[in-house]
């Protein structure tokens, strides 16, 4: 395969030393608001999750790429922009001059896909990455002009951190991951756990690190994550590949502005790797019968959703595009 670019800012200096900046910012204010210390938010620009995964898994592979370089004769054929709506239009532009053979952009560019004058509509795009198959029905109904060139590609995670200890006491212990479901449910859900014997291990969203989810995860029969929507769920993922079943509350509601789509908290979720329920009382069956079901979610992870096998799966999607340069 041709050269792979992977970009989270433009290819100017200017914007090389902003981005540092900036993201020397993310990290403190992640550790002031949260307690945080994770050096990947200064290592990495975009959704930093899904950076480091796709940068990592092509070192894994041993492709031929480079990531944010600084100079625009070092941009590869193809070009892949994660993130940043700068880097987006450079690259059309690049596009159009004949630089870049192959432009993909996304997953975590817009929120919506109709944002900046419909910027990812541009004929110069190839592919529209987005998380998952729901984010792809979200996207193509409100532009119409996506279907058929937005495709679902998801993050991995690093199966060597997130693996579970060879002799640990699970017994009574369950992470309880609070997103967005109200307050008083994310207590009932914890009372009920403690009715069953259970010891509730609690982690809110933006307020922890990895060491603390894996150390809880490493100590927990099962994990219990309670979040309306999901477009890809890599926490899930994490307690997956810590061979750690998932409870998902899913309420499967219509998506809040388009009628009729239904939306997921746990769009990748299998019969290997958890359960989804929508009701306390589903809920509580549950853990009463837990494990009801032949749990694999670490093996499960290691075949579908490894730093590497999110990485091969993006360049065979490379491979298989057409080569669109325009001169």
């Amino acid at each position: 395969m041709e050269k792979l670019t992977i970009l989270t800012r433009r290819v100017f200096l200017a914007d090389t030393l902003l981005k540092k900046i900036k993201n020397v910012l993310r990290f403190a204010r992640a550790f002031v608001r949260g307690g945080i210390v994770d050096f990947d938010y200064i290592r990495y620009g975009g959704h930093v999750a899904v950076t480091r995964s796709l940068v990592h898994g092509l070192r894994e592979l041993g492709v031929n790429f480079n990531y944010n370089p600084v100079s625009v004769s070092a941009i590869g054929d193809v070009v892949v922009v994660l993130s940043d709506v700068g880097a987006v239009r450079q690259a059309i532009e690049l596009k159009k001059q004949g630089k870049i053979k192959k432009l993909f952009v996304g997953p975590n560019v817009v929120e919506m896909s109709t944002e900046h004058d419909n910027l990812l509509t541009a004929p110069e795009v190839d592919v529209c990455l987005v998380p998952s198959d729901m984010t792809v029905a979200i996207y193509e109904r409100l532009t119409p002009a996506l279907r058929g060139r937005c495709v679902s590609w998801y993050a991995g995670v690093d199966e060597a951190y997130w693996s579970p200890l060879e002799h640990a006491s699970t017994a009574k212990n369950v992470v309880v991951y609070w997103k967005n479901a109200p307050k008083p449910f994310c207590m009932e859900v914890e009372r009920l756990l403690t009715v069953y014997g259970y010891t509730p291990l609690r982690i809110v969203y933006g307020r922890y690190n990895k060491k603390e989810l894996r150390s809880k995860l490493r100590m927990s029969a099962f994990s219990v994550f309670l979040s309306i929507t999901e477009t890809q769920g890599i926490a899930l993922a994490e307690s997956w590949a810590m061979n750690v079943p998932t409870l998902v509350w899913d309420p499967q509601i219509e998506h809040y502005y388009i009628r009729g789509l239904q939306t997921t908290a746990a769009p990748y979720l299998t019969d290997a790797t958890g359960v989804r329920w929508k009701e306390l009382g589903e809920f509580e069956a549950a853990i009463k019968n837990f494990p009801a079901g032949d749990f694999r979610p670490r093996a499960w992870v290691m075949e579908h959703m490894t730093d590497r096998a999110s990485a091969e799966q993006l360049v065979q999607l490379c491979k298989a595009t057409p080569d669109t340069k325009t001169s």
